[in-house]
């Protein structure tokens, strides 16, 4: 168990780094060029790729683990210092069409799922783990290049961001929202489960399936194609009120806890275990993520525009940077329990369990939209009988001059 905890750390601790970094420095980051930024990050994610490569070689097991740590923390500060970034932009230029904005965004990350494992276990095959590393770390040089040449200069929206100082943890003034937990829990729970199956959905696939590498990469292509092609329609029927945002966060939280329960599938089924199952239940499970992460960012958007809390910069960097630790604090335990939990019972049990926990989540949620949908049709229907001042005096004026006639 203590080696299986060992290796799902190996996954997590990126993300445990980034939700630190992204709670003391979400809004610091915005006293830096936004452009040199995200070159910057784009330079120093491709190196730790590159690095992480060469970890195979190390042949004993603690060199190996602190090695391991010191690379995938420094790859989390590069993913934050490049992320809050271009989700401010994106928010800044798109305002009005915020959801599909985010949506698409999130397909790009998505059709990485559906191609990544997949050309990632063929490239493992054809030319071993370290070329793996350095071709990826490759490709993120090019992209920073890309950004370098074509990203015109991006300068402060207004003086008032130039001018005011930042505080550290900004971020967490978020948290101090009673609703944004809705969002906030729903983007955890997302990725949490998202962490666990990326850790031991694979194994599950080579063990019970005797499927090769690549496959066992295809395990995500189907979730990566629904994800990614589902978040931008999503977003897009939200932006225009097609769609009520709550209800499908709703129907994304039940859509993955049922996943977990019926990839394995879970023992109380007395279902045989089965591929076709499982990939159906992965695309059932990118439908659900879709739905849950895409318009997370979005609810948290709506929620914090009505309180004030800042500048409609300083939200943004809050957003970005309370949104993105959430995220990385799911994905970072993710891993490490799904891990524990499966190496402790099986992998069926393990999954049945984390979904439980999630069906549970998701009743809660449920019951938070409910009081929130209550609230709002009480305070609706007292509305009308409370006149505003202005109207009040203007029907008095009006009574006034008529009785003068």
């Amino acid at each position: 168990v203590a080696k299986h905890a060992s290796i799902g750390l190996v996954f997590s601790v990126a993300k445990f780094s980034e939700f630190v970094v992204s709670l003391v420095l979400a809004e610091e980051l915005q006293n830096i060029d936004t452009k040199y930024l995200m070159v910057l990050s784009s330079v120093g994610v491709g190196g730790t790729l590159v690095l992480f490569g060469f970890v195979g070689h190390v042949a004993e097991w603690m060199p190996f683990l602190v090695l391991s740590y010191s690379i995938r923390i420094a790859q989390g500060v590069f993913s934050i210092a490049n992320y809050i970034p271009m989700y401010v932009i994106m928010a800044t230029a798109l305002k009005e069409n915020l959801a599909f904005a985010n949506g698409s965004m999130r397909a790009f990350i998505g059709f990485g799922y559906a191609f990544g494992p997949f050309l990632g276990g063929g490239l493992y095959d054809a030319v071993g783990f370290t070329l793996t590393f350095v071709i990826g770390g490759a490709l993120v040089f090019s992209s920073a290049a890309v950004v370098a040449v074509a990203l015109p200069p991006i300068h402060a929206e207004n003086s008032e961001v130039a001018s005011k100082p930042t505080s550290a943890l900004v971020a967490l003034r978020v948290f101090l929202v009673p609703w944004a937990w809705i969002a906030l829990l729903t983007l955890f729970g997302s990725n949490f489960v998202l962490g666990a199956l990326e850790t031991t959905v694979p194994l599950f696939f080579l063990r019970s399936f005797q499927t090769s590498t690549i496959v066992s990469g295809l395990t995500f292509f189907f979730f990566g194609v629904v994800y990614g092609s589902l978040a931008p329609l999503i977003g897009w029927a939200v932006d225009r009120d097609v769609l009520n945002l709550r209800l499908l966060q709703i129907v994304g939280v039940v859509a993955c806890g049922v996943a977990c329960q019926l990839i394995g599938p879970a023992k109380y089924f007395r279902w045989p275990k089965s591929l076709a199952l499982s990939i159906l239940t992965m695309i059932l499970f990118g439908a659900g993520t879709a739905a849950t992460i895409a318009l997370g960012y979005v609810d948290l958007t709506r929620v914090l525009d009505d309180r004030g809390l800042g500048t409609p910069m300083e939200i943004r960097f809050a957003i970005a940077g309370s949104a993105r630790a959430v995220l990385a604090l799911g994905y970072a335990s993710g891993p490490v329990v799904g891990s524990v939990i499966v190496a402790a019972t099986n992998f069926q049990t393990g999954l049945a369990i984390i979904g439980a926990f999630f069906l549970a989540f998701a009743a809660v949620v449920t019951a938070c939209c409910l009081i929130s949908y209550l609230a709002a049709r009480m305070a609706a229907k007292s509305a009308p009988s409370q006149r505003p001042e202005s109207e009040k005096l203007y029907h008095s004026d009006k009574l006034e001059s008529e009785q003068s006639d």
